[in-house]
């Protein structure tokens, strides 16, 4: 059966595979927390450009949680090969202990950029060609926003 694969907040695993539904599970998960991270912090901000920002991101993240809600249930029962340690999903315990708005930033860059080598790992592994180009639909969307984070923290 192989070694347990610890999914984090999906759970352990034993064996090479998993399901999608697990995964996307864990996705959901952080998408949703980090979607709220964005709101408070964009409510609690004096800087316009940085709040304009999260602003759109939570619109956007909103996208990514409905966009994976519905890959869970066209591909839930697809069988995705667990390779490496980058097909875990990142934690969010950096964004949830940052304090002010550069630390905040810099956590959010790093998540994002976590969250798409996630994503990117799964569509590298995944059989279902739909699901592949969904998933690294999503993974290009977290470097988008790793990257527009940047820019409002050279800004800042």
């Amino acid at each position: 059966s192989g070694t347990p694969i610890n999914l984090g907040i999906a759970g352990t695993l034993s064996g090479s595979k998993t399901l999608a539904r697990l995964v996307l599970d864990a996705a959901a998960e952080f998408e949703t927390t980090v979607m709220r991270r964005y709101m408070d912090l964009a409510d609690s901000t004096d800087n316009p450009r940085l709040r304009a920002l999260l602003t759109d991101l939570v619109a956007e993240e909103q996208c990514h949680l409905a966009q994976v809600r519905e890959l869970r249930i066209e591909h839930g029962t697809t069988q995705l090969p667990i390779v490496r340690a980058a097909a875990e999903p990142p934690t969010t315990t950096s964004l949830e202990l940052a304090n002010g708005d550069r630390e905040f930033m810099l956590a959010a860059i790093e998540h994002e950029q976590a969250v798409a080598d996630f994503y990117t790992e799964l569509a590298r592994n995944t059989p279902a060609t739909q699901l592949r180009t969904a998933l690294q639909r999503l993974a290009d969307d977290e470097v988008s926003h790793a990257k527009r984070l940047r820019v409002c923290l050279g800004d800042a």
